[in-house]
Formats: C-alpha cells, sequence, structure tokens
C-alpha cells in the first residue's frame, strides 16, 4: 500500500499543479494570468485587477493627476510653494522679503508703488490720505510755480507716508494757430518726511517731470491736450535707466 502512495504522489508531481480559472501555475504556486483577464470599458488591468483608466475617462481640457481629473492648466506645485494664476511661487511663510518691499501673493512687492493703489502694501484696507496745498505762480518770459503740499496717512499703519511735498515749476505756453498751442513744462519735487527713520523716506524722496503738450481748442469752451512725458525718482537699488519712465496721456476738459 505504501508503495502504491508513493507512486501517485510521484505521478501528481509530473503532471503539475492544477490552477483555477484565470490563473496559472508559476513556480509552484498559482498565480493571475493576466493574459487571461479582460477588464471593461473605461478600466485598465493592475496588479490590483482592473482599476479605472484616468487616461480615457478624464474628459477633453483635462488631465490625470494624483488619480484624479484635473483641468490641463492646474499645475501640482512643490513643497514651500503656492499656485498663483499659472505659475508657482513660493508661500508667503517661506518667503523673506528685502527692505522696503512687502509679500503679496507669493511675490515681493516694493512700498515705492502708490499705496493707494495697492492697499495690501499699506497694511490696511481702505487707507486715508490727506494732502492739503498752496500754489503761488509769476508769469514771465517763463511761467514760474511753487506748490507746497503736506501729505499725511491717518491710519497708523500708513504713518510713515507724511511728509512735506515742496514742488517747483516752469512752464511756457507757445501759440501755434488760433486753436492749438504748444505747452512745455517742468518740474523739480522733494520730499521732506516726518519720520526719516522708515524705509519708506529712503526712496522716492526726489523727483523730476518733464512734460510736452499740445493744447486744441474742440468747440468754444471744449478741449483735447494730448501729451507725452518723461519722470524720474530715486530709488537707491536701481540703475539710472531703471528710475526713468516715459508715458503719454490725452485729457478732455472745459473752460469755465
Amino acid at each position: 500500500m505504501t508503495v502504491a502512495v508513493f507512486a501517485a504522489a510521484l505521478a501528481l508531481l509530473g503532471c503539475g499543479q492544477e490552477c483555477g480559472g484565470g490563473t496559472i501555475e508559476q513556480d509552484g504556486k498559482c498565480v493571475p494570468s493576466y493574459e487571461e483577464v479582460t477588464c471593461a470599458p473605461g478600466t485598465r488591468l493592475s496588479p490590483a485587477g482592473c482599476v479605472p483608466d484616468l487616461a480615457t475617462l478624464c474628459g477633453a481640457g483635462t488631465i490625470a493627476s494624483l488619480g484624479r481629473c484635473l483641468p490641463a492648466s492646474v499645475l501640482v506645485c512643490g513643497p514651500g510653494t503656492q499656485q498663483i494664476e499659472d505659475s508657482c511661487v513660493p508661500k508667503e511663510a517661506s518667503l523673506t522679503c528685502g527692505e522696503g518691499t512687502v509679500v503679496r501673493d507669493g511675490v515681493c512687492v516694493s512700498l515705492a508703488t502708490v499705496p493707494v493703489l495697492l492697499p495690501f502694501a499699506a497694511g490696511t484696507s481702505v487707507p486715508v490720505y490727506l494732502e492739503p496745498a498752496i500754489f503761488a505762480s509769476l508769469p514771465t518770459l517763463v511761467d514760474l510755480g511753487l506748490r507746497v503740499s503736506y501729505y499725511h496717512g491717518l491710519q497708523k499703519a500708513v504713518s510713515a507716508y507724511r511728509y512735506v511735498y515742496i514742488n517747483p515749476t516752469l512752464g511756457k505756453t507757445l501759440a501755434l494757430t488760433d486753436t492749438v498751442s504748444l505747452a512745455l513744462s517742468g518740474s523739480l519735487g522733494y520730499k521732506f518726511f516726518t519720520d526719516r527713520s522708515t524705509p519708506t523716506a529712503k526712496f522716492n524722496t526726489l523727483d523730476a517731470l518733464v512734460s510736452t503738450a499740445l493744447l486744441i481748442t474742440v468747440a468754444g469752451p471744449f478741449y483735447v491736450k494730448p501729451s507725452v512725458s518723461w519722470a524720474w525718482t530715486n530709488f537707491p537699488d536701481r540703475s539710472t535707466s531703471d528710475e526713468m519712465v516715459v508715458f503719454g496721456g490725452v485729457n478732455l476738459g472745459v473752460n469755465l
């Protein structure tokens, strides 16, 4: 009887192991037979079985990322960064800005920009300023003028923007025709800050402006005034060319 059982065992080993459907024998074990598995549409075969195939399930304008269908424009930003519009920028907590700048949306922005236009740079959502001024003029061969004003930030967050502004000007208007005149003007300006220890008081203290304009009378008291101007102000950390700007404009007005 013992001989018969031994012979049967030898016969079983010779024939190999019988595995179930969807599996095959490999190294004496039954393992999945991927070749025999057919996944449904929208899925693909993986070691874990049939799983959703995002590459085919994601619609137009989307991509498969991190197991989800995301808009093609979505970025996957690395540690310490965040997505701002279409770019990855450093997070504010991990970004250190230099003197005279503040963090805004992951970038350093210069405080030299007028704080009324950038309330976040001013440190308050509604910055309020007062600017009383006096102006005197003296018409001679050229028109001389002097404007003196006091710029005062009311809130504590904008208290660094408190200064006396001295602005001498000169100009000349030449009549080209009965309805067209050429206006030339230039000015200098200097800010005397009440607190010169703040970063704000170290730049944009001195400025210059030169303008050329055509004063065109359209009908009666109404006029159009196109102009081209050059301006400069001081920034200690910039080259002279970066401190200058050329700009144009068109004014529409009425003389009352």
